[in-house]
């Protein structure tokens, strides 16, 4: 578990430093904003290390990790896709799951699966709204060297692995148990590799 859970942060300590040292160029490109994002996500995960060591729960940051990484990742497909139609039904249907969420379920103590598992959907249902644009335009001949590409397909393997064990987040308060974690470690890996690969690529405006 400790090599799958380093590589996983290591990668994402790798991703913030290619964004900083790009940043002159990723800020022309639709790709402007995942400096902020990897460095809230290291912050995330640092706080819910001390919250452990501390309180030895650390539930209420997973939420909040959860929440904002649906809210960044809406947006970045708001600004990718053509038609936003999509992202703004998707949206207003996340913000009643949210709403659901925090009247049914104990944010401080539970995993708040009615919005993990809504926001899942929601971003399998944007990638695939890419995909499909994806294949219609000139873009495809050199998806190789697309940033967008990489970065829905890193969101797809992450989401399409994430799905299924959202089950048994259900059935577990307080941590997450070692063998969850080591599996959510283990989807952070092409996760943050293809975004690595993302921020490497030429960047488009």
């Amino acid at each position: 578990m400790f090599i799958l859970e380093f590589s996983a942060k290591l990668l994402m300590g790798i991703a913030l430093v290619i964004a900083i040292w790009r940043h002159s160029e990723l800020k022309k490109s639709t790709q402007n904003h995942f400096i902020y994002f990897l460095s809230i996500m290291i912050f995330i995960e640092f706080g819910a290390e001390l919250c452990i060591i501390l309180y030895g729960n650390n539930v209420l940051i997973y939420n909040f990790y959860d929440l904002f990484t649906g809210i960044f990742f809406c947006y970045w497909f708001y600004r990718i896709l053509y038609k936003k139609i999509w992202v703004y039904i998707l949206v207003t249907l996340l913000s009643i799951s949210l709403v659901t969420s925090m009247l049914v379920e104990n944010w401080m103590l539970d995993y708040n699966v009615i919005f993990i598992f809504s926001v899942t959907i929601a971003l399998l249902v944007l990638v695939f709204r890419f995909y499909i644009e994806f294949l219609n335009n000139d873009d495809l001949i050199e998806f190789k060297r697309n940033p967008k590409f990489w970065i829905t397909t890193g969101i797809l393997i992450f989401n399409l692995g994430y799905l299924p064990i959202q089950v048994y987040i259900s059935k577990i308060n307080g941590s997450l148990a070692p063998s969850l974690y080591i599996v959510i470690a283990f989807l952070n890996i092409p996760l943050y590799g293809c975004i690595i690969t993302a921020l490497l690529c030429p960047q488009k405006n």
